[in-house]
């Protein structure tokens, strides 16, 4: 069963429908957001919502893409692990 959430951001609300196993995780979701955002108005205090909404969106990705390419590297690590450990010992 889907629930209505409504969130603040930068003064104004916004309604979103996701799932009841899912609001844990949106709760979160909100919290950092709101967190960003407003870690975005103290480092560019004369930008208008929609600049600090790039900016936040920007500082997100960043980390993300950081993630996606330490897991990258971890897993060829592991698969030449697997291919050592898999060779019969000389």
């Amino acid at each position: 069963m889907s629930n209505v959430r409504v969130a603040s951001f930068l003064g104004r609300e916004y309604s979103f429908r996701i799932n009841e196993d899912e609001d844990p995780l949106f709760q979160q979701a909100i919290l950092l957001l709101q967190e960003k955002l407003a870690e975005s108005r103290a480092r560019y205090p004369g930008s208008d919502a929609q600049e600090l909404l790039l900016m936040t969106a920007l500082a997100l990705c960043v980390p993300q893409i950081q993630q996606t390419e330490q897991l990258r590297l971890t897993q060829q690590r592991l698969a030449a692990l697997v291919d050592t450990l898999q060779r019969p010992a000389d």
